[in-house]
């Protein structure tokens, strides 16, 4: 993936309720992929951050394929590595 092409990409975090959170990611405004949390709100900061470094590392590798799958496929790995 391009460098300019990253700057488009956007992961963001956003409580949806009391111990409910919800990370987004965006692409070119479009929105590709989420997660749902629960928990505490450092909890969600740290999945954040977990998930901007891995989907970081994802999408700028060597393989070619659809962003938005290789964002949402990162997020389910994190989800899973939580259970």
């Amino acid at each position: 993936m391009l460098p300019n092409k990253i700057d488009n990409l956007r992961i963001d975090l956003e409580e949806i309720a009391p111990g409910e959170f919800v990370i987004f990611a965006h692409f070119q405004n479009r929105k590709i992929a989420s997660l749902y949390l629960k928990g505490g709100r450092q909890y969600a900061i740290d999945c954040l951050e977990l998930a901007r470094r891995r989907i970081l590392l994802t999408v700028t590798g060597e393989d070619v394929g659809d962003l938005g799958e290789k964002v949402s496929l990162e997020l389910v790995r994190l989800s899973a590595n939580d259970s």
